[in-house]
């Protein structure tokens, strides 16, 4: 999916969370928005989902602009974005397969696909041996890993990832940053919110860097290390 911003601010009273920001992202980049807490970065994610509406300027995914849309399009479009959050946010009565179960099921698949589904999502982040478990049973990788298989459940052209390694210790940040490459590499968009120097410097492809909501970098490196 492509991401477009043009001269976009959004404002919450008097702080100015995105000053006129531009960017293009295209399809199949793996792209880290850096910058302090309050840079905003967690804005621009939430503008991307539709969460917020942008005060002035443009949103435009695959060339078609967000404000544009009618309620039944963006909600289509918001169903082709996958989101990871650093605060997990599962359901701690539900197993892991009925948490990931609940986007197969909004993402409308057939019910007798939804169970193969569900492996498939887990296989993929190397979680299908803790179907049956319930998230207080796992430790915090585990769970960032879940959380990123419910969000491949949706079979998303974009994954958002917001400080996804914000709450883990370092092997397992490692691990979850392979498998966002992993998901990168079938030809996702991935959009990474963080202040990880150490992760920055080690995978990006391409760094765009905020603060006081105005982007002060943009920056393409190499290939992944």
């Amino acid at each position: 999916m492509k991401v477009q911003f043009k001269e976009v601010s959004k404002q919450f009273g008097k702080l100015m969370a995105l000053d006129s920001v531009n960017f293009t992202i295209k399809p199949g980049e793996f792209v880290f928005l850096t910058g302090r807490s309050g840079a905003g970065k967690t804005t621009a994610l939430r503008l991307i989902t539709d969460y917020y509406r942008a005060d002035k300027g443009e949103i435009l995914l695959d060339n078609q602009r967000l404000s544009q849309l009618k309620t039944k399009q963006r909600l289509s479009k918001r169903r082709r974005i996958g989101m990871v959050f650093q605060e997990f946010k599962l359901i701690p009565q539900m197993t892991v397969a009925e948490n990931v179960m609940v986007a197969v099921a909004l993402r409308g698949a057939a019910k007798k696909k939804r169970h193969q589904e569900v492996e498939q999502a887990l296989r993929l982040v190397n979680l299908e041996d803790k179907m049956a478990v319930f998230p207080a049973q796992l430790s915090g990788g585990e769970l960032q890993q879940v959380c990123l298989a419910r969000a491949l459940a949706m079979k998303p052209d974009l994954l958002l990832a917001d400080e996804p390694t914000g709450n883990l210790d370092p092997a397992s940040s490692w691990e979850l940053m392979n498998l966002l490459i992993k998901v990168n590499k079938q030809g996702k968009t991935v959009i990474m919110a963080t202040h990880n120097v150490d992760i920055v410097n080690s995978f990006a492809t391409r760094v765009i860097t905020l603060e006081k909501g105005k982007i002060i970098g943009d920056k393409k490196k190499g290939k992944y290390q």
